[in-house]
């Protein structure tokens, strides 16, 4: 499927997000933001992502000419690669979505009791395609502000979310609500650990997760 950008003409923004990235955060500061608050009242703010991008995003034509634009500010939201692998990894065995599907299909041994080690997803990684795949795990970079080599204005962290929300609504004028949805869990043995020492290299670290 097509990954498209957040885009405002009239605001002059266009917002790169990927999921595991904070993703439902953004969308809400962003609906928020552009004065469609009041939808997320009835939907969640992917469907309203969908809905509204359908009815409002711009066609290849005017997306390009919108990239031309010098006055147009470009956001990235990005998030460590290997924090969002851990993030995609959690999705995979707790969502009832397409996400583990895929995995069962490349890996057919797996049952419906989801014993798959990290190490694993990682091998089932390394055999997709990650400029194509599910969104959740495709390469951050996977998108046209990398493959065009746009000029981006900010980069925004899901690691520092909050602030650079906040440092961006200062830039713009833009103002909305940070309310983190979602946050991957850690148990009191791995927050106490920190990172590994030497996670294990693979081929999607330099440019995604």
């Amino acid at each position: 499927m097509p990954h498209l950008p957040l885009v405002d003409p009239d605001r002059r923004l266009v917002v790169f997000w990927t999921p595991r990235c904070g993703s439902t955060t953004l969308l809400t500061w962003f609906f928020h933001a552009i004065g469609l608050g009041d939808e997320l009242r009835s939907r969640s703010a992917h469907t309203l992502r969908v809905a509204w991008q359908r009815e409002h995003g711009p066609d290849a034509a005017e997306l390009a000419e919108l990239y031309r634009r010098p006055d147009v500010r470009t956001v990235v939201v990005c998030r460590d690669p290997i924090e969002r692998a851990v993030s995609s990894y959690y999705l995979a065995l707790t969502s009832t979505s397409s996400q583990w599907n895929a995995i069962r299909e490349a890996r057919p041994e797996l049952d419906e009791t989801r014993r798959l080690s990290f190490d694993g997803f990682l091998d089932y990684l390394e055999s997709v395609d990650l400029e194509t795949c599910d969104l959740h795990w495709r390469l951050q970079s996977a998108q046209d502000w990398h493959r065009l080599g746009l000029d981006v204005d900010r980069f925004v962290r899901t690691e520092s979310l909050a602030e650079d929300l906040e440092a961006l609504g200062r830039d713009t004028g833009l103002a909305g609500p940070v309310r983190h949805a979602s946050v991957t869990p850690r148990s009191d043995v791995e927050a106490s650990a920190g990172p590994p020492a030497s996670p294990r290299p693979t081929a999607a670290w330099p440019r995604s997760g």
